[in-house]
């Protein structure tokens, strides 16, 4: 099976990485920077240059893939996150991938309260899921290095941490570290996975728990 994963040098992508190699697949390593990925993986994987500012590049890493494994990077400002998402959109619009699987890497959906972040991650998946590529999103709860972004802790320089967007009352359901990677390779593997998700979600909303923390 052949899959590109973003972000393959940062915390999230290269676990990824390190799971699909383990299962024998073919890898596509897609980053900022070539050096970057051939002197963290050598000949282990195709390194592919990439970059959210330019589509082409998107489109080059994607192409004719089985699968592939996307998220954002943090931004340096409240108007890279548009500029991305028009680009990956163009580039998803334009490719032959079969399976596209995108973490929004942070609280996404209508229990949460409508702060900018989550209605920006939540108006994201609505228009992935429409797309003609064929698309899983997962959706998690905390993410420790969102506490970098200031557009999801707009208030923490003034010693408030609302973070993350939840009621006191709630409790969070987690996935271990070291199992994260090994969800998102079941899922680039077996997009049908997805639905055994959600009907685990929704056990888990019953009983007024908050979502996954993938």
């Amino acid at each position: 099976m052949n899959v590109s994963i973003f972000g393959s040098t940062g915390q999230q992508g290269a676990a990824v990485v390190r799971e699909a190699l383990s299962r024998g697949f073919k890898v596509k390593a897609v980053a900022r920077s070539k050096e970057k990925i051939d002197s963290r993986y050598g000949a282990e994987v195709e390194s592919v240059e990439a970059d959210f500012n330019d589509a082409q590049s998107i489109i080059h890493a994607i192409d004719g893939q089985d699968a592939a494994f996307i998220h954002l990077p943090n931004p340096s400002n409240i108007r890279e996150p548009a500029e991305w998402i028009s680009n990956l959109i163009e580039a998803l619009n334009k490719t032959s991938l079969s399976l596209l699987v995108f973490t929004t890497s942070g609280p996404t959906g209508t229990r949460y309260p409508p702060k900018q972040a989550i209605v920006g991650n939540s108006n994201l998946a609505e228009t992935l899921l429409k797309l003609k590529v064929p698309t899983i999103v997962l959706m998690p709860t905390l993410y420790l290095e969102n506490l970098q972004v200031p557009i999801i802790v707009p208030r923490l320089l003034d010693g408030i941490l609302d973070y993350p967007a939840s009621k006191s009352d709630k409790k969070l359901c987690g996935l271990r570290i070291k199992t994260r990677p090994k969800l998102r390779w079941r899922l680039l593997q077996n997009p049908n996975l997805q639905e055994r998700l959600m009907k685990l979600l929704h056990l888990l909303l019953k009983q007024e728990r908050n979502s996954l923390v993938y």
